[in-house]
């Protein structure tokens, strides 16, 4: 992959972030119980495991590689890590092995799947950002407004529950939840 990276250190532009975290609001909307949350992220900063048809969204993976790949990288790394062509070979040996597709070390945080764009971060939106290709702040707010309107399409296709007999859905144990505050729900 050549990657355009922004440094773990330094946080991505706003116009860059802001988007992505839009995605992941209306996530959060659709699915409050599985959005992953920190402190300096923000709320929405995260984001969570998700996929349609249009992209996939998964936070930042604290875990080990589950495929093998790090260990052949490793025992590569320690067979040419004095040779004079040590970048020529480790180009050849990550053009051709890679990690499994199952396995979370390799998933980009975001991918938009018509376009094929990729976006990795580390630990957050915006820190540390690396893209498959370049895009423009533009562009990547039009990627993000496609994958919303995603999120309603699905939602418009999903079936409503049968109502039970007398018509009136049930209210679940204790009642009607609580409004937020304003009385309107979010």
């Amino acid at each position: 992959m050549n990657a355009i990276i922004v440094s773990p250190w330094v946080e991505a532009p706003r116009s860059y972030a802001e988007p992505l975290y839009a995605v992941s609001r209306a996530l959060a909307h659709r699915h409050p119980e599985t959005q992953v949350h920190g402190l300096l992220g923000g709320e929405y900063g995260y984001g969570q495991h998700f996929e349609n048809a249009v992209f996939e969204m998964h936070p930042y993976y604290w875990g080990d590689c589950t495929c093998g790949f790090d260990d052949r990288e490793h025992a590569h790394y320690l067979t040419i890590n004095q040779s004079p062509d040590y970048d020529t070979e480790r180009a050849a040996f990550l053009a051709s092995d890679r990690h499994a597709k199952e396995c979370p070390v390799g998933w980009p945080n975001f991918r938009h799947k018509p376009s094929g764009f990729e976006l990795r971060w580390y630990k957050y939106i915006g820190r540390g950002m690396e893209m498959n290709r370049e895009v423009s702040a533009a562009e990547l707010a039009e990627i993000c407004a496609e994958c919303i309107a995603s999120l309603a399409v699905v939602d418009a296709v999903v079936e409503a529950p049968a109502l039970p007999a007398g018509g009136a859905p049930a209210l679940p144990a204790g009642g009607a939840p609580a409004l937020p505050a304003g009385g309107a729900p979010a």
